[in-house]
């Protein structure tokens, strides 16, 4: 998975650039979304945008998997909003 220079404040968020980012595995990629987890406040917003095969739905797969191991997390591809609870 890579991340060049994306900007969130031209889509209306503050934030700082997301610098380039290369994960090697599919392994290295839920961990991050593993490790994002524990970043993430009760009730933010976090939106993801790739290209199809980016690796979206893995990096989500950690992310879930790091706030609750129980969930099963689906394919963001198509989905406008997915709330998880």
């Amino acid at each position: 998975m890579e991340v060049s220079d994306f900007h969130p404040e031209t889509f209306g968020f503050e934030s700082e650039p997301i610098r380039r980012l290369t994960l090697e595995s599919r392994a290295e990629t839920e961990q991050l979304g593993v490790r994002l987890a524990g970043l993430l406040e009760e009730g933010g917003y976090l939106g993801l945008v790739g290209p199809l095969g980016a690796g979206k739905t893995t990096l989500v797969h950690g992310l879930v998997h790091g706030i609750e191991p129980a969930v099963d997390a689906t394919s963001p591809t198509y989905t406008l909003v997915h709330d998880y609870e």
